[in-house]
C-alpha cells in the first residue's frame, strides 16, 4: 500500500510504473545541482517509453533544462488535491 506524508507526497512512490501513473498524480523532478524543479507532464514521462518502467529507472534519464545536467534528478510524486 501506498501511503503520502503531510506535504501530500507518495511515500513508495518511485517505485511506481508508468502505467500506474494516474491523472491525479504529479511529478516533479529537482535537480542536484542547480536545485531547479519542475512538474513534469506525465505524458512528456510515459511517451516513448515501456509502461513497465519505474520511476527510479527513469531518474537518471532526464535532464534539466536549467543546466542542462543529465542523472541527477530527484523524483517526487505527489497526489493533487480532489477539488482542483
Amino acid at each position: 500500500m501506498i501511503e503520502q506524508d503531510d506535504e501530500r507526497r507518495i511515500v513508495g512512490g518511485l517505485y511506481l510504473r508508468l502505467d500506474e501513473l494516474r491523472q491525479w498524480h504529479e511529478v516533479e523532478t529537482k535537480c542536484w545541482k542547480c536545485g531547479h524543479a519542475a512538474a513534469v507532464p506525465l505524458a512528456t514521462l510515459k511517451r516513448g517509453r515501456s509502461p513497465y518502467t519505474t520511476l527510479v529507472d527513469l531518474g537518471g534519464n532526464l535532464r534539466c533544462t536549467s543546466c542542462g545536467t543529465t542523472g541527477a534528478q530527484e523524483l517526487i510524486v505527489r497526489k493533487l488535491p480532489r477539488n482542483l
